[in-house]
């Protein structure tokens, strides 16, 4: 009974403080759930052996808030590129914004495209951080592990 009391205790503070938990969700993308998600992903083999690879993301099945909230979503992506025993580089990529969807373009060596992999992170913050902390919102981490496109 004691420990029942604790728990719809802790929980209530933790109702009333105005601070919440927020789920941060991870998601491996491939080739059979992309569509699902509103992501898509080409790759064009280029004569130099590099591959270009475009990933969609289709903002009308992205999450998002209504004008008025104080909240939005923010985007950032992760290229890990690695060869068979490490990684060779990390970098953001920038984002190109289209009217309905957000789309990242990169090219690597074709033979580092197994051991590649993509992450986009949508994450729930406030709109204005100035002079304030950010929120402590929930969030999707979509991942892709670039080999599972190679075929497609």
């Amino acid at each position: 009974m004691k420990i029942q009391t604790l728990i719809a205790a802790a929980v209530a503070i933790l109702l009333l403080s105005g601070e919440a938990l927020a789920l941060k969700k991870h998601v491996r993308v491939t080739p059979n759930n992309e569509e699902g998600h509103g992501l898509s992903v080409a790759m064009d083999q280029r004569k130099d052996g590099a591959v270009q690879i475009v990933i969609t993301r289709d903002l009308s099945k992205a999450r998002s808030f209504s004008p008025d909230s104080d909240l939005e979503v923010r985007r950032s992506s992760t290229l890990k590129v690695s060869s068979d025993s490490a990684l060779i580089v990390e970098c953001q990529v920038d984002a190109e914004k289209k009217k309905e969807a957000v789309v990242y373009r990169f090219t690597i060596p074709r033979d580092r495209i197994a051991h590649s992999h993509f992450t986009v992170a949508e994450i729930e913050d406030y709109k204005n951080t100035e002079g304030r902390e950010h929120y402590l919102g929930g969030g999707t981490f979509y991942q892709f592990h670039l080999a599972d496109f190679a075929g497609k």
